[in-house]
């Protein structure tokens, strides 16, 4: 299990830290708060989006799904406004993705 750095923390959690530390307790308003926005946020990542509604980010592997639901591992090719795993002449717009 990966820990995480002092400059990875959400600066949500350092108010927390800091306002359990002063009161010696915990706020469990907040914590379950902390944990919704989580939740929120995976559910986001999870969600794939539609190239022509979303451009994906360059530079980054993603998932894409084809018309058919075939699932590649590629990259944005923002040039040419298509994924790596198309060719040159497709067209992107009944192409979904999302990051990994």
């Amino acid at each position: 299990m990966k820990q995480e750095t002092l400059e990875e923390r959400e600066p949500y959690w350092d108010l927390v830290d800091k306002k359990a530390e002063q009161n010696n307790t915990i706020d469990l308003d907040a914590y379950a708060k902390g944990v919704q926005d989580g939740v929120k946020w995976q559910q986001e990542q999870d969600k794939w989006k539609e190239a022509f509604e979303e451009t994906p980010p360059i530079h980054i592997e993603l998932l894409v799904k084809s018309p058919t639901g075939v699932i590649h591992l590629a990259s944005w090719r923002e040039s040419y406004n298509i994924f790596t795993c198309q060719a040159k002449t497709e067209s992107s717009l009944d192409w979904k993705w999302k990051t990994i």
